[in-house]
């Protein structure tokens, strides 16, 4: 969390993350401590394969092209299924 802080992320964001509140977020940053705070579980985030690196690179790579073409649907949808895949959870 004090990472995700000190990259400029807001505490309604990381706690967004984490599913908790603000000043739940301000007592771990800062060190103060609340009567109780709820053990908070790690956020689910997307694992990525290898195989979804490339694919994701390769559809990106044909979007610039197609952008670059005037091509914008198409471009439109190769970005679209990129961050369908990235976004996606994996096993």
């Amino acid at each position: 969390m004090k990472g995700l802080f000190g990259e400029g992320h807001a505490f309604v964001d990381i706690a967004a993350l984490f599913g908790t509140t603000s000043d739940v977020i301000a007592c771990i940053i800062f060190g103060k401590h609340l009567a109780h705070i709820p053990a908070l579980s790690l956020p689910k985030l997307p694992v990525l394969k290898l195989a979804d690196i490339v694919d994701v690179s390769k559809r990106l790579d044909a979007a610039i092209k197609m952008l670059d073409n005037g091509e914008a649907v198409a471009a439109r949808a190769m970005i679209v299924r990129a961050a369908e895949i990235v976004n996606s959870p994996s096993m």
